[in-house]
């Protein structure tokens, strides 16, 4: 009978490492380039990231690439360094007849990737974000049509519910206001998606009559971090129910 039970036990211990292997056997990402990561899959903690894109939109501004990032894994996340350091941007200004598309300065670059929370039990619970200082110049009030934006952000969304997951980010507007956003809100869990890491995001646009203001950023790098929940699991619930009613029988109410 001992025997027995020990074959069992040494079974459902075997079961149970394949299972975990097969959960959280990943590989671990590693430091590097950001264009060595761009069509790659790796896990930080339990969340497996597939890193499907680098975004750059630029006017009249030189474009950036994968190359020009460099990422360093975190316990909880992530960090992107831009190489080329601090970054400024100032509206063009233009006499009439004025030309919108050549007024704009600015530029977008981002990390794009679809992710899986690899323990069963867990889904992201938070997001956090952690960079550089952003601010701008000024603008007179009697510049109706100048704009200035100093921000980095990132986002998890789910799927299934494309409207719903977690948002972040910190930013700068006209005139002069820099506030650290935290909005969202997931509906079912989310324990996959898709997201997207923005480490700096600049424009500048003038009134068309003079260059005013202007978007900075100090070079310092973006840490992207995310914290992780307990998954209410109804399967796993029943399932201690249904085990407790089976011990009902052997159980004695002392009076």
């Amino acid at each position: 009978m001992a025997a027995k039970l020990l074959k069992v036990l040494f079974l459902c211990v075997v079961s149970f490492l394949c299972c975990c292997s097969l959960a959280w056997g990943g590989e671990v990402c590693v430091a590097g380039p950001v264009s060595g990561l761009i069509g790659t899959t790796c896990d930080i903690g339990v969340v497996e990231f597939t890193f499907t894109q680098f975004n750059d939109q630029a006017v009249n501004m030189p474009s950036w690439s994968a190359s020009d990032f460099s990422f360093i894994p975190l316990s909880n996340g992530f960090t992107l360094t831009f190489d080329g350091g601090p970054q400024t941007t100032v509206g063009k200004a233009a006499p009439p007849p004025w030309n919108p598309s050549y007024l704009d300065v600015g530029e977008t670059a981002g990390l794009d990737f679809t992710f899986q929370v690899t323990n069963p039990g867990l889904q992201i619970g938070s997001l956090g974000i952690a960079g550089g200082a952003l601010s701008m110049g000024t603008h007179p009030w009697s510049s109706l049509f100048g704009e200035d934006i100093a921000e980095y952000s990132w986002d998890m969304l789910s799927t299934s519910w494309p409207s719903s997951g977690l948002w972040v980010w910190d930013e700068c507007i006209l005139p002069n206001y820099c506030p650290t956003y935290t909005a969202g809100s997931h509906f079912p869990p989310l324990t996959s998606g898709i997201g997207s890491a923005v480490p700096l995001e600049l424009w500048s646009v003038a009134d068309g009559v003079a260059a005013y203001g202007g978007a900075s950023w100090d070079g310092a790098p973006t840490n992207f971090t995310f914290s992780t929940a307990t998954v209410p699991e109804p399967g796993t619930m029943l399932l201690f129910s249904t085990m407790m009613l089976g011990f009902a029988p052997f159980l004695r109410v002392k009076r």
